[in-house]
């Protein structure tokens, strides 16, 4: 059983993890029509964006702080905006937005709560935010972080410097959204340098992607702090 160290271990999840189980891609296919308005926020090279317009969805953008997609079948779409995550507001009308993907994202921002923020006020009443990044919260992670003081993830060598615990993750979304569905990356644990592969749980996985759904009546919600 070869070696595996964290750099690698973390790196095969990417941005890629939520987009290769496809359950996110299958919720898509059943609930949004073809027209619905979605937003990938950190859009990167434009993996979302060309799976969207490969499964007939045309009303679909990427937001990013430049223009990285590399599909030349997406570019001569012209759904690119650019704007910085972490304090430009968001280039989309208030309550024009059905669906929001942020994947792998989240934990690279300065300025979490501006992000929210902007997310709650282009999504429309029970729209959707799709928001996975590294989970910091399980076993092995607060092993790590009680012998190491650090967390699954975040490490000095990556851009990673957004970390929740579970209530400040409450305190910056949950006054305008609620949990509806939470799917965790394939689960693992480790001794002495080696991996061994464990059912995806809240346990062990080192991935979690949230499905949030705007509050009817967030804007109650928030007045009450």
């Amino acid at each position: 059983m070869p070696r595996i160290d964290e750099d690698t271990r973390i790196a095969r999840r990417g941005k890629g993890w939520v987009l290769q189980a496809g359950f996110l891609i299958d919720y898509i296919k059943k609930y949004y029509t073809k027209d619905s308005a979605i937003v990938d926020l950190g859009s990167g090279a434009g993996h979302w964006l060309l799976q969207l317009k490969e499964n007939g969805y045309t009303n679909v953008y990427g937001v990013d702080l430049d223009n990285f997609i590399v599909f030349p079948e997406i570019r001569e779409l012209n759904r690119f905006k650019a704007a910085d995550l972490n304090k430009d507001r968001l280039p989309f009308e208030d309550a024009s937005t059905d669906l929001i993907i942020c994947t792998q994202v989240f934990e690279h921002l300065e300025n979490p709560f501006h992000f929210e923020r902007e997310c709650a006020r282009i999504l429309k009443p029970g729209g959707l935010l799709v928001l996975s990044y590294p989970y910091g919260w399980s076993i092995q992670s607060r092993l790590k972080f009680l012998l190491r003081k650090e967390i699954i993830g975040w490490r000095a060598e990556n851009s990673h410097i957004t970390f929740m615990t579970p209530s400040t993750f409450a305190k910056c979304f949950l006054k305008d959204f609620h949990i509806i569905r939470t799917e965790y990356g394939k689960g693992r644990t480790g001794i002495w340098g080696f991996e061994f592969d464990v059912p995806a749980n809240k346990h062990f996985s080192d991935s979690v992607c949230y499905f949030l759904e705007k509050r009817y009546n967030a804007d109650y919600y928030r007045k009450q702090g």
